[in-house]
């Protein structure tokens, strides 16, 4: 009865910090609003591709109608010098720009830079540099030029990248919203008020429960809205049924509660764990595939992925976008309980008062 009572005090004191209801309430309409603006409307299965060809040689052309034939992109001609305008205000997701002497350095088999140009990573951006890489080691070879798009097809996610960005928004606003919850646990323990409490005939796994479950609610709320008003709102197609996605989040809920508490056991401080909280968040979920599928990383840097929450709840949405059964994703959900629960084993005694805390 006491964990429950405790959860609810902590419910209300979240609530009416300004920087958890921002997470909680505003932060979930502005993510959805941002992931539009910034990728504008879904487009088909091929990858929109602006092309500005400066070069006007022959390679040149065959460049692009080797992209063309892949049957990857739809191709945009820009004769001008307005691509990058073009991408940085949205029009298009990606572009390449071919330079002025693109032929003539390859005719004497010179190092020549092909732009890319993207307001954000995309999967059209990394398809179109591993084809642009294929054509030019054929070219340099001097062999002709094979169309092998299999291990592009590989790394090629069923998940847009408008619905990715989207789902990255959801996983990182999660764990911010830990970290402050987290941030608080450490703010009371610093201010005595772990003193106060225990004058009460309270157990101390009550006092870990009350919070763990208020963290648990607090964000299942957060998840609910976040998913219903980025489906009314901006009509989300999610790859999967709304169930599937909910069942992915809190189950990653559960690894992110175990993370949190997880980091507070080793940063003691609730400042520098907030400004570190916030700062690590956005890069690991980048290497977590939030934003872009982790396939296109380096096979070292894949490696390090597997590390990190965020890929196996991504790899969980792609498997079951890519129209595996629900059973196909038994492993992620299970790996993503044991990084709460192994996190969470190294940070409960941040949730045990010791004497410096009475």
């Amino acid at each position: 009865m006491n964990s429950f009572i405790i959860c609810w005090n902590v419910i209300k004191r979240l609530l009416q910090q300004k920087l958890s209801f921002g997470f909680l309430v505003i932060f979930p309409v502005l993510a959805g609003l941002f992931v539009v603006l910034m990728m504008g409307k879904a487009g088909g299965t091929k990858q929109i591709l602006a092309v500005s060809n400066l070069d006007k040689g022959a390679i040149g052309g065959e460049l692009i109608q080797f992209l063309d034939n892949s049957n990857m992109f739809k191709i945009i001609n820009i004769d001008d010098n307005s691509i990058e305008k073009k991408v940085e205000s949205n029009e298009y997701p990606c572009g390449i720009i071919l330079p002025e002497n693109f032929t003539a350095s390859i005719a004497v088999k010179e190092d020549t830079l092909v732009r890319i140009v993207e307001y954000s990573p995309s999967a059209a951006g990394q398809q179109a540099k591993e084809m642009i890489n294929m054509y030019l080691d054929g070219v340099y070879s001097g062999e002709s030029v094979k169309m092998d798009i299999s291990s592009v097809e590989d790394k090629m996610s069923p998940i847009s990248d408008q619905t990715r960005s989207y789902l990255g928004f959801l996983l990182i606003m999660v764990m911010m919203f830990m970290g402050t919850g987290i941030g608080m646990i450490l703010e009371d323990k610093k201010e005595k008020t772990f003193m106060r409490i225990f004058a009460a005939p309270v157990r101390e796994y009550e006092m870990i429960l009350g919070n763990v479950l208020a963290s648990f609610i607090l964000g299942l709320l957060q998840v609910t809205l976040y998913i219903t008003v980025t489906t009314l709102l901006f009509k989300v197609d999610w790859g999967t049924s709304l169930i599937n996605v909910i069942i992915i989040s809190l189950v990653y809920l559960i690894s992110a509660v175990g993370i949190s508490i997880g980091m507070a056991g080793f940063i003691t401080d609730n400042q520098k764990y907030s400004i570190i909280n916030l700062i690590s968040i956005v890069p690991v979920s980048i290497l977590g595939g939030c934003f872009f599928s982790a396939k296109w990383f380096p096979d070292s840097i894949q490696k390090v992925a597997n590390f990190i929450p965020q890929m196996w709840a991504m790899d969980a949405f792609e498997k079951l976008a890519s129209g595996n059964e629900f059973s196909s994703i038994w492993m992620n959900l299970m790996v993503l309980v044991l990084f709460g629960i192994v996190f969470f084993t190294f940070g409960v005694k941040t949730l045990r008062v010791g004497n410096e805390d009475l």
